[in-house]
């Protein structure tokens, strides 16, 4: 993912660039695998990890038929051996999460932290692909990859493969699949369609081993065949199609090889717990990237959320007395400002577009600049910057209230406000949009039109390169401690060949990497969120879709420095564009 992505450490943010790094990176060469020597397994597990070592050897093969066309300088051999050597990693996926060196080849996602840049299939593909071929790009990069393709052949034979480990890898395998399922990772078709058939099929071949070795339970078998099913229409056309239904597949064949092998004694749980639970274990649940998560961390307090929605409509929080959190984020536009530019304490209208707070309690990062990590700091910006609040006046008149004042557990201080608020902000949940009903199995919540839309926003239109589902926003699972910032320039209104002025993210960490680049928002209830962008210069989502068909900033002419290449111009269809529409505006908005 070439673009600015956040990590969260203890609270801190450090900002870090996704792009490809100049200066060398060093390669650790582990010790041999083969030094260690693996504990008697089951005849059952041996067979399944000589799979596995079958497989790994086929990755060492393919990588050493590109460095013989990387040798020959021959561009076709050097195509069709890539897409080899993708096609053998792929078949490894099942147990690809049990390697710690091979599987730099690839990092596992997009949180994998301190993998050299030029490591992986990325660069192989980039060098590999590009008409003519870059040779000395692919030589460079063949040899930073050497080790991790060389240790594939024996590293699947070194583990000590247990049914724990089975379960887990699986688990892990089965949902990087519908992470691969987004065509938009992908940047050829070829790709894709390797990523999704040869990947699936792979899963199927280690599923049917798992369902001999615990007794082929009814469960696994149907969703293996449900699974199967999908992927054989799939294989007929050479597009890749009806992706939702491929998530929902996945995740019941995940869950079906979790409890599967539960009943062997090796329980492991999804990679994360979904919020509405469907099944009474949880290791049972079908989770895809498409399932909406428990919210991360404790429930909120009920009494403190209660006392927080109180404050959040109290006016005694901003310098004129007139001004509130509700005078900004309106009801009736799903906690956004809506199509009017609110003032600030001092009549100024606020600087920028006012994002909704729906889902805002899963997101690392907040505002458009990034400049907080926390609701409770979040709720102290905009008490001080936008509403005048000065918090030594507001503890004060606050506490004159008997009612309010015996409200707060150890009376009003600044920080009990800022935690009372936070508690109000982690109730406002919408998981309850047509495309989460049809997730949980309501099949008649979207239309043929809104699945064909899903399908362009998880490939061809490549919003969710941005968009990461199932939150829409910058914030992915499992773990959603990451967010991403990204510079796509955009011009002061649509159409306009003059790059709107605000440096955004690099307003606050002050590097050129960060100029123009903002916090990626949320697509959730865009039918009440209107106007669009940061600066809220964008009044309809077909502008909005125009821009990024015309490849954004870049397509205008006026591509900021660190322009996220993500946003590159595509084409759609007329009947295309309108499904698209149809999915952003009805699909993702919950009433």
């Amino acid at each position: 993912m070439k673009k600015l992505v956040t990590h969260l450490f203890v609270g801190v943010l450090a900002l870090g660039a996704c792009r490809e790094r100049t200066e060398p990176q060093p390669v650790v060469t582990p010790p041999s695998p083969n030094a260690r020597t693996p504990a008697p397994i089951s005849p059952e597990l041996a067979k399944i990890q000589s799979m596995a070592t079958r497989d790994g050897g086929a990755v060492t093969r393919a990588f050493g038929e590109l460095e013989q066309a990387a040798a020959a300088k021959d561009a076709a051999m050097a195509r069709e051996a890539y897409l080899g050597l993708r096609r053998a990693w792929r078949r490894l996926l099942p147990l690809s999460a049990l390697l710690e060196y091979a599987a730099t080849l690839e990092p596992e996602s997009d949180e994998a932290d301190e993998v050299p840049s030029d490591l992986g299939l990325s660069p192989l593909a980039e060098a590999a692909l590009a008409e003519p071929p870059k040779w000395d790009a692919l030589g460079k990069s063949l040899r930073r990859t050497s080790p991790a393709a060389r240790l594939a052949a024996s590293e699947p034979g070194a583990i000590t493969l247990s049914l724990p480990k089975l379960a887990d890898a699986l688990s892990r395998a089965v949902f990087r699949w519908g992470e691969m399922l987004d065509g938009s990772a992908a940047e050829t078709q070829d790709e894709q369609r390797i990523d999704v058939i040869d990947g699936g099929r792979a899963l199927l071949v280690y599923a049917g081993e798992v369902s001999a070795l615990t007794g082929e339970p009814e469960p696994l078998g149907r969703a293996r065949a449900r699974f199967d099913a999908w992927l054989g229409e799939r294989e007929k056309s050479p597009r890749v199609t009806a992706k939702l239904d491929g998530l929902l597949a996945s995740a019941e064949l995940g869950a079906a090889l979790r409890s599967a092998l539960a009943g062997k004694g090796a329980v492991v749980l999804p990679p994360f717990a979904p919020r509405r639970p469907t099944q009474k274990d949880l290791f049972a649940e079908p989770v895809s990237v498409a399932t909406f998560p428990r919210l991360p961390g404790a429930a909120p307090d009920e009494s403190l959320a209660r006392l927080g929605k109180r404050l959040f409509s109290d006016a005694r929080l901003s310098r004129n007395g007139k001004l509130s959190c509700a005078s900004c984020h309106r009801d009736g536009a799903a906690l956004s400002s809506g199509q009017t530019r609110p003032k600030r304490f001092d009549g100024q209208s606020v600087p920028r577009d006012v994002p909704s707070l729906m889902n805002v309690a899963y997101e690392p990062m907040l505002f458009w600049d990034g400049r907080a990590s926390s609701l409770t700091r979040q709720a102290e910006i905009a008490i001080a910057e936008d509403m005048g609040g000065d918090f030594e006046v507001i503890v004060r008149e606050l506490s004159r209230d008997p009612e309010l004042g015996k409200a707060f557990p150890g009376g009003v201080t600044k920080d009990a406000i800022g935690k009372a608020l936070e508690a109000h902000q982690r109730t406002l949940i919408s998981d309850d949009a047509p495309f989460d009903r049809y997730v949980r199995g309501s099949h008649e919540a979207l239309s043929p039109d809104e699945l064909r839309g899903f399908d362009l926003f998880y490939g061809e239109a490549r919003c969710s390169r941005c968009h990461r589902l199932p939150l829409t926003s910058g914030a992915s699972p499992p773990r959603f401690t990451r967010a991403e910032v990204a510079a796509i320039g955009v011009p002061i209104r649509p159409g306009a060949r003059q790059l709107d002025p605000d440096l955004g993210r690099g307003g606050v960490v002050k590097q050129d990497s960060a100029r123009h680049a903002f916090k990626i928002p949320t697509l959730r209830n865009l039918d009440r969120t209107a106007p669009y962008f940061h600066h809220g210069g964008f009044h309809t989502l077909q502008q909005v879709v125009d821009f990024y068909v015309a490849g954004a900033g870049a397509g205008l002419g006026i591509a900021p420095t660190a322009f996220d290449p993500d946003a590159r111009a595509f084409t759609l269809s007329p009947d295309d564009r309108r499904a698209l529409l149809k999915f952003l505006t009805r699909s993702l908005s919950a009433r």
